[in-house]
């Protein structure tokens, strides 16, 4: 099963979603797209697959190519599939909250409740459960 985030960065890098990543996360967009074009000058197949897919000439086939190239990089080279998947978390962060969407994270341990909203209108109601002791 293709992994879904090299899916994702294979349809943006072939123009089905630039736009939109284009808008709000313009730096970080830009950064991916030269990461990108540079590691696969390296691979035949994967910048035939990179100029196939960014030909717009889609029969359904160029963007899983583009993905499954993709991810074979990322499976070689642990540098690039760190910074690959760091600068499309930016760019879709940056262009989800440019396009009015609410972008929460958390990271670390959490105890306790937490709620994760863009609007809430009216009230939000916990107990108030007993610490976890360390």
């Amino acid at each position: 099963m293709a992994d879904p985030i090299m899916t994702a960065i294979a349809v943006a890098l072939a123009g089905k979603a630039t736009e939109a990543l284009a808008v709000g996360g313009r730096a970080a967009w830009s950064a991916l797209v030269q990461l990108v074009r540079a590691r696969v000058a390296d691979s035949p197949e994967a910048t035939e697959a990179l100029a196939a897919a960014a030909s717009g000439a889609d029969d359904g086939a160029e963007v899983p190519r583009l993905a499954r190239q993709l991810e074979a990089l990322a499976g070689t080279d642990p540098v690039f599939s760190a910074e690959i998947r760091r600068l499309w978390a930016q760019a879709s962060t940056a262009a989800s909250a440019d396009r009015g969407g609410v972008v929460n994270q958390i990271s670390g341990t959490v105890h306790g409740t937490v709620v994760q909203a863009g609007e809430i209108h009216g009230g939000i109601r916990f107990d108030n459960p007993t610490p976890p002791r360390d």
